[in-house]
């Protein structure tokens, strides 16, 4: 590592042209990624079952506790303010001063990290006990025992998720962006192969008694899934040996960085700590009913797909736009970017509800039932994926207007708004989950987020000078139309397709093929005939080729 000053090779190109393909590449990543994501919950449903037994509650909220304690103590921190700080070091100091914050910033991170991993091993049995108090006699002390196991060893993919995270900010600083979108498909295979391993060598419906009794079957599942991490982490080190400087160990809390990072991360901590509690409250009512947690995260993950392949792509190419139009005070061009946002989630996410409503029971059917996996579990989870698509278009929109107020450089209203929408949510968990169960509980999610939503809106209307819905509730109107089309012929096509073919993974993946595929086809059509503009504002959106 040399002192001379950064070169013009070492800084980052930000030209329209140099962001497309990047852009491209994050979308195909991130679609990969989520989409190998369902495979592993198709997988981990294979092996260990949904209603059969605990077992799948065990392992599922044993797994959650160490993302959620991340998210909670860096995970917020990360992406929303130790990236840009990283940046910015990088692109406004020279090569020895940038590298040194660097290091500073980092050691401070993986000090942070390691303390975390280590508190997390260390409450374990208490964690646990709280999230199984619902479960009473021999099974809940069964479920206790074996959830407490694999979070001491699901523990250390706090530190390795914080270290990936820091990998990709560097990498991303540095104007790579397409190897942090596609790491985390490595660990999903890794962990695919795990559960598939699991399912050949166990015979019958594995319980916790069965698995707690074989420490051979414990440590498959347990460095399977953390070593499934690991090796995403791995994946960065040769991009971050090519990159132009050199991490050095370096702790120093008085550093200008540091005191910047603590100073701006206070916001983002309610925000995340609120999400953390919202999502602890469902954990440990779902935990209730056997196979309700595993039910829950599994619909939550076929959920987030329409958010990860088409919303995340829009917000992708829309944040920068909206950030250039507020700094340079262009307030007409901020709504009127906003309100093509808003479009455009309409757009994707209207017709993706209606699809998960008629055609998620199928979907669930084809890549959950197999194995150990009866129809009892593939039912309960198809239920609850039709209460959480009810607030699809909500959390869409919910998230654009959250990246809106970043870019007007406001943390403290995204804080406040998210403590919100979660008050109202678990409020409703506690409300609905004695009538309707897991089901409930992903209701009140979506609920939650048309009040969110509705907050979050009303307040960036008063800040942007409007939304401008008038223009957006017509054209959602007819893309509304549009939908209503096409969810009539799906119907159409399920009902003929249940009287002609008996009921079964065979008329399932009909009704699945022909009609999900006339749906799309009668839903572009009718955009086209009703005028639908957003079509094409859609694909200018979208990273192209």
């Amino acid at each position: 590592m040399t002192d001379e000053p950064r070169q013009a090779g070492d800084s980052v190109d930000i030209t329209t042209q140099s962001l497309v393909r990047p852009a491209a590449m994050m979308a195909v990543g991130t679609a990969l990624s989520r989409l190998t994501g369902v495979g592993r919950v198709a997988a981990l449903v294979f092996a260990l079952g949904v209603t059969e037994s605990r077992l799948a509650d065990s392992y599922n909220i044993a797994n959650t506790l160490p993302n959620v304690l991340y998210e909670l103590a860096l995970g917020g921190i990360m992406t929303s303010v130790f990236i840009p700080i990283l940046v910015q070091e990088l692109r406004t100091k020279e090569r020895k001063e940038a590298w040194e914050s660097v290091s500073v910033l980092i050691t401070t991170g993986v000090a942070m990290l390691l303390f975390l991993t280590l508190v997390a091993i260390a409450i374990a049995p208490w964690v646990i006990e709280i999230f199984s108090s619902r479960v009473s006699g021999p099974e809940g002390a069964r479920q206790q025992e074996l959830a407490t196991f694999f979070l001491r060893w699901f523990a250390p993919q706090i530190a390795l998720y914080g270290l990936a995270a820091m990998g990709a900010a560097l990498l991303n600083a540095h104007g790579r962006f397409a190897l942090p979108m596609f790491a985390p498909i490595l660990n999903n295979v890794v962990v695919i192969g795990t559960f598939i391993a699991f399912g050949l060598v166990v015979s019958g419906t594995p319980t916790n008694e069965t698995v707690e009794a074989s420490t051979s079957l414990k440590l498959l599942l347990s460095l399977g899934t953390t070593g499934g991490v690991a090796a995403m982490v791995l994946v960065y080190w040769p991009a971050l040996r090519d990159l132009p400087g050199r991490v050095r160990m370096r702790f120093d809390l008085a550093h200008p960085a540091v005191r910047r990072l603590v100073r701006l991360s206070g916001w983002i901590l309610l925000y995340v700590a609120t999400n953390t509690v919202g999502l602890g409250v469902s954990f440990y009512l779902a935990n209730d009913a056997q196979g309700g947690a595993t039910a829950y995260i599994t619909a939550f993950a076929f959920f987030q797909l329409p958010i990860g392949i088409a919303a995340i792509s829009i917000l992708t190419a829309l944040v920068p736009k909206l950030s250039a139009h507020y700094v340079d005070g262009e307030a007409t061009s901020f709504r009127a970017r906003l309100a093509g946002g808003m479009r455009a989630m309409v757009l994707v996410m209207l017709p993706a509800t209606l699809a998960f409503l008629l055609l998620g029971h199928p979907l669930i059917e084809v890549l959950l039932e197999h194995g150990i996996v009866g129809g009892s579990s593939s039912e309960l989870v198809s239920s609850v994926l039709a209460m959480f698509a009810i607030g699809l278009l909500p959390f869409a929109v919910f998230q654009l207007f959250m990246r809106a107020f970043y870019t007007r450089q406001d943390t403290r209203t995204p804080a406040l708004v998210n403590v919100a929408e979660n008050g109202v949510t678990i409020a409703l968990d506690f409300a609905l989950f004695p009538s309707m169960g897991v089901e409930g509980l992903a209701l009140a999610h979506s609920l939650g987020y048309v009040a969110g939503c509705a907050i979050a809106g009303w307040i960036l209307a008063r800040q942007a000078g409007g939304l401008e819905l008038r223009a957006t509730l017509g054209e959602s109107g007819r893309i509304a139309a549009a939908s209503l089309l096409a969810a009539l012929a799906i119907a159409a096509v399920m009902l003929g397709l249940a009287e002609a073919i008996s009921a079964g993974i065979g008329r399932a993946l009909a009704q699945l093929v022909l009609a999900g595929g006339l749906g799309v086809l009668v839903f572009l059509g009718a955009s086209q005939l009703l005028g639908v503009k957003e079509l094409g504002t859609l694909r200018r959106l979208l990273p192209s080729r």
